[in-house]
């Protein structure tokens, strides 16, 4: 069985159970583990009507990972804090996992498509695997590491547990929100990790785990059912950027060299995860109808540097008018 896990504070809630659900959805036989470190988050979380399959485990009971974060607070930001615990928490949360069962963490904007077994078979030698950021020019350095730690896919195993505790020794000693000599949040170390013999730095395109970077390049269609990037299936996208606010909804896409004639690509992977994400916000309005703290500021607020930038994200807006009717 393969177990997807996230955590978030509940400014991040309803991308988390979005994520998790998408995983579920298509990973038949899976499961999901949800934490919010929030409080309110949490009796939000109880109170809806999610899968069976889907289990929120309290944060209160994570005592090692509680402890470090509040430890953390007293010198890091609340997501400097939030990020700084992450190894700690999969190594936690995993202790009564089975012996070679896999379990994947996945950040709070991530969307599957398809199932990740074949992937998983393929690569049943690595405890540990990340994958790498994909541009659409390579850099010549990475000064926010080489690999993405949104996606992690680890393997129940002496070898994982033996990277999470270096991990976590790394983030203890130093996780922030800025690029220091070679170092950027937990992030940065996944460059020093894979060299495990046990780890696994892989391409995203192993896993078709879809990015931004690609949408401007790389071959995308519709197929049978399914989303095509040069012919292979689209298993996962990264919609880093998304915002979905009272409103409007932001793509972000400005920020990765937005095209207004690839107008069609966008819709086709942005749609399914807008409707997921809005169906979702309706069940918490229903629980919570005074309450907007999962919904995100959309606008021209992250805009300032110029008519350019402002032009960039109005174009991001854009997309919310017409990604439902072409």
């Amino acid at each position: 069985m393969t177990i997807f896990i996230s955590y978030f504070s509940k400014e991040y809630l309803l991308g988390g159970l979005s994520s998790i659900q998408s995983a579920i959805t298509n990973n038949p036989g899976s499961r999901g583990l949800l934490v919010c470190i929030d409080q309110e988050g949490e009796q939000l979380l109880q109170e809806l009507s999610l899968s069976a399959n889907i289990s929120i485990v309290p944060f209160k009971d994570l005592v090692i990972s509680k402890s470090d974060y509040e430890y953390f607070l007293n010198s890091r930001t609340k997501f400097e804090a939030l990020v700084s615990i992450k190894p700690t928490l999969l190594n936690e949360i995993s202790k009564n996992f089975e012996e070679g069962e896999y379990f994947i963490y996945l950040d709070t904007d991530i969307h599957f498509f398809e199932s990740i077994d074949e992937f998983l078979r393929k690569n049943s030698d690595s405890s540990f695997i990340v994958f790498q950021h994909m541009y659409m020019e390579e850099p010549k350095n990475y000064p926010y590491g080489k690999y993405n730690a949104g996606f992690v896919v680890l393997k129940k195993d002496r070898h994982s547990e033996e990277i999470l505790k270096e991990w976590s020794r790394l983030c203890s000693d130093w996780c922030f929100l800025r690029s220091e000599h070679g170092r950027y949040a937990d992030q940065g170390y996944l460059d020093s990790l894979v060299s495990n013999p046990s780890a696994l730095g892989a391409l995203s395109t192993s896993i078709n785990l879809g990015m931004h970077y690609q949408l401007n390049k790389e071959k995308l269609k519709r197929e049978k059912g399914k989303i095509m990037i040069n012919n292979e299936s689209l298993i996962c996208f990264h919609f880093h950027g998304l915002r979905i606010g009272n409103r409007l909804i932001s793509t972000g896409l400005n920020r990765y060299g937005f095209r207004f004639n690839n107008f069609h690509t966008y819709r086709i992977i942005y749609k399914p995860i807008i409707l997921r994400m809005k169906s979702d916000a309706r069940n918490i309005k229903r629980i919570k109808p005074n309450e907007n703290y999962y919904l995100q500021p959309v606008g021209f607020e992250n805009a300032k540097g110029g008519l350019r930038k402002m032009i960039g994200a109005a174009k991001s807006l854009i997309i919310k008018t017409f990604i439902f009717y072409f």
